[in-house]
């Protein structure tokens, strides 16, 4: 981050891509319900990917692109997107602080794509996932140093909303620092 930008440039509407290693972070007793990815071939350079989750193909995987494909939709949207995979997903933290630094931005806040939309319709299933997801984005804010911010999964049961209230960073939001213990959700 530029010391000396006293209004830092936050992007905050970053996503995140789920990969095989954010269900790295589950319990022994939750691995029952870890989400394995699928992909179709591709077509006309797409490449779509899905997860299978509790025995449904759902969760939203964004699409991979070819070169061709990305740098079209980049040019539509006005902004250059981190290209390589293992930068959208967080394989590699200080690919992405690096691409943040290109583009001059100093701090993104990180949205899931996993739960775009339901998931599951068990609860047991739900909060597995949640805390997994939860737990892989708190390892990622720790190797940026504050730089890559997330909104905690939307759901995840009262004790990881308990857990999430501790993140330095969430301590901040005005729901937090006066003990909302549902500030995590989405509304």
């Amino acid at each position: 981050m530029d010391s000396q930008n006293k209004n830092p440039v936050i992007d905050a509407d970053a996503h995140v891509v789920e990969c095989a290693h954010t269900w790295d972070f589950m319990d022994k007793s939750e691995e029952k319900y870890r989400p394995i990815p699928l992909e179709a071939r591709e077509e006309a350079g797409v490449r779509q990917q899905f997860w299978l989750v509790d025995g449904k193909v759902r969760g939203f995987r964004f699409a991979v692109l070819s070169d061709e494909l990305m740098a079209k939709r980049q040019q539509q949207v006005g902004r250059k997107f981190a290209e390589q995979q293992e930068s959208r997903e967080l394989a590699n933290v200080d690919l992405r602080l690096e691409h943040m630094d290109q583009t001059g931005v100093d701090i993104q806040v990180l949205h899931n794509t996993m739960f775009i939309e339901s998931c599951t319709d068990r609860p047991a299933v739900d909060v597995a996932l949640c805390k997994s997801w939860n737990r892989w984005l708190a390892d990622i804010w720790k190797q940026s140093e504050g730089r890559l911010r997330r909104l905690p999964a939307p759901r995840g049961g009262q004790s990881s909303a308990r857990r999430l209230l501790l993140l330095p960073h969430l301590r901040r939001s005005p729901e937090a620092r006066h003990g909302d213990r549902h500030s995590h959700r989405q509304r």
